[in-house]
């Protein structure tokens, strides 16, 4: 097995909303943003495609202001590999604005964000039904109780999602301790 690697796939952040957030355990509230905050920076560096989602942004607000910032930023800097939607759907894949970036998703996609018992896990079941691999970073994935939690996580695993953490996958991109990068994300993830 090899993890994926950002330039050759689709980072997906579902749903770190303000509204939605505070509804989550207070000790992974932080931790969480910066896991997907982490990723975001990750992706971003090395060319590889960024979408994320906002569930009903009317009611439970915009997307985090610390990740929505480092999103912006990262569309702002590309050439068309990151983009946002908007939802009613709990799957992002169920949305009627994914059919017209069907076409950029890799076939390798790291599928972050809230709750994974709902939305993330509708999202990875869709995503494994239309033939992409699945990677669930566990540290960047919350719901409101953490029985819920484990459980969306059972569910994606048994479909065939496979579950590993955020820092593995950015030392994995990186390959070797030394370099400028290296710092940077180390640097990051203390």
């Amino acid at each position: 097995m090899h993890l994926p690697l950002p330039a050759t796939s689709t980072l997906m952040v579902v749903d770190v909303q303000e509204r939605l957030l505070p509804a989550m355990p207070a000790d992974e509230q932080v931790s969480i943003v910066k896991h997907i905050d982490n990723l975001v920076a990750l992706f971003a560096e090395t060319g590889g495609r960024i979408l994320w989602s906002e569930q009903y942004p009317k009611g439970l607000g915009p997307t985090v202001a610390s990740l929505a910032s480092a999103l912006q930023a990262a569309a702002a800097a590309d050439d068309g590999r990151v983009a946002r939607l908007e939802k009613l759907e709990f799957s992002v894949m169920q949305a009627p604005a994914i059919s017209d970036l069907q076409a950029t998703l890799a076939s390798d996609v790291v599928l972050t964000g809230m709750e994974t018992h709902v939305c993330v896990l509708q999202t990875g079941l869709d995503l494994l039904a239309r033939g992409h691999r699945v990677w669930v970073p566990f540290d960047a994935v919350a719901s409101r109780r953490p029985a819920y939690r484990e459980n969306g996580l059972a569910l994606l695993e048994k479909a065939g999602a496979t579950i590993v953490n955020a820092e593995s996958l950015i030392f994995n991109t990186l390959g070797r301790a030394s370099g400028e990068q290296f710092k940077r994300f180390s640097a990051r993830i203390r």
